[in-house]
């Protein structure tokens, strides 16, 4: 990822620290140093202690994560109830309208009809 923005971090120490552990572990530890970290909105969302910690970039492009729902047995009912229920007006409602904390975390996609006209 460093690559594309054309920053050799492995000489960048005096800036540059990994951190190790999941991304809550990363977060606390970049409260901690009054770091910057890069961790999904959901986490951040979910932190109980974000003192000091804004969020300074959203919505780029180039940091969006995608989740996807696979239907991999057509016959089991529930898993095809689910795989409908998410792509219907109700799933999609729910998916824009949930919140951790009051934070926006998931936003769905756009419809197939409205990705192959864009």
């Amino acid at each position: 990822p460093w690559d594309r923005v054309g920053a050799d971090v492995r000489t960048r120490l005096t800036w540059y620290v990994e951190a190790a552990g999941d991304e809550k572990d990363v977060l606390n530890r970049a409260s901690q140093l009054g770091a910057y970290v890069l961790v999904e909105r959901a986490t951040f969302a979910a932190a109980h202690d974000r003192r000091g910690l804004d969020v300074l970039v959203a919505d780029d492009p180039i940091l969006q994560s995608t989740y996807v729902s696979i239907l991999l047995d057509p016959k089991n009912e529930s898993a095809r109830l689910w795989q409908e229920w998410l792509k219907s007006p109700a799933g999609t409602a729910g998916i824009a309208q949930f919140r951790i904390n009051g934070i926006e975390v998931f936003r769905p996609l756009e419809s197939s009809a409205e990705r192959a006209s864009g």
